[in-house]
């Protein structure tokens, strides 16, 4: 886990460029925003039942790990915990390039349904207003992935901390994804939103995203009693 920024030494407070904080980020430090997006998926696209208020707990875990886990790190040190191997640069270009095939794939969908009259077929037997697939995706995350790729690009902090959670989040929530599809299945094979044909997509992609996600993870670990010069 991070180390409390009000635990270290004072000139390791003040950003002494010498000295390293005694720990690095684990994976659990980056699954906050899975629990945030899996969270308000199932109580937004999930009629109301008996694990309301599960789901709801699931949402504000996510959500309030993430105002802490930001409020406790000393953001503009954590490029004192990567190793120079981090490839930043090419782990920046696969969250462009995954933001990017994301987002044209949902305006692939959206786009020609605009000029619709009728009810839009991807909304058809699902009981919904909206997607909120697409409004979450295109608001919030597609967009904080071109960020944090922004910033991982330049070894900033804030990318460490956010290009990290965004790998995270793209290795699991394909998972649970699959496992969401699986059950769905199992539950109502009828049903129009759910399918065996996106297992196996949610599958390869949680296996593509392993590869950066595991060259971020190995890049960044504790370094105790090891001097960094700037």
């Amino acid at each position: 886990m991070f180390t409390d920024p009000r635990t270290l030494p004072p000139h390791a407070r003040q950003g002494n460029p010498t000295t390293a904080p005694t720990s690095s980020p684990s994976l659990a430090d980056y699954t906050p925003t899975v629990l945030t997006s899996r969270g308000a998926q199932h109580l937004l696209a999930t009629p109301f039942n008996s694990l309301f208020l599960a789901f709801e707990a699931m949402l504000a875990l996510g959500i309030w790990s993430v105002v802490t886990l930001w409020s406790q790190v000393d953001v503009p040190r954590l490029p004192v915990l990567v190793d120079q191997r981090l490839p930043a640069r090419s782990l920046a270009m696969f969250l462009w390039v995954a933001a990017a095939a994301n987002a044209l794939v949902w305006l692939r969908t959206i786009v020609p349904a605009l000029d619709e009259s009728a009810t839009p077929a991807f909304l058809q037997g699902t009981g919904l207003t909206t997607n909120p697939v697409f409004v979450q995706d295109l608001a919030v995350w597609l967009p904080m992935m071109a960020v944090a790729a922004w910033w991982l690009w330049h070894r900033d902090g804030r990318g460490l901390l956010l290009g990290g959670a965004m790998l995270v989040t793209w290795l699991l929530e394909p998972i649970t994804i699959a496992v969401d599809q699986w059950i769905g299945v199992q539950a109502d094979p009828t049903a129009p939103y759910v399918s065996t044909d996106v297992i196996p997509v949610m599958v390869g992609f949680a296996a593509v995203t392993a590869v950066p996600a595991f060259l971020f993870l190995r890049s960044v670990r504790p370094r105790q009693g090891e001097s960094h010069g700037t």
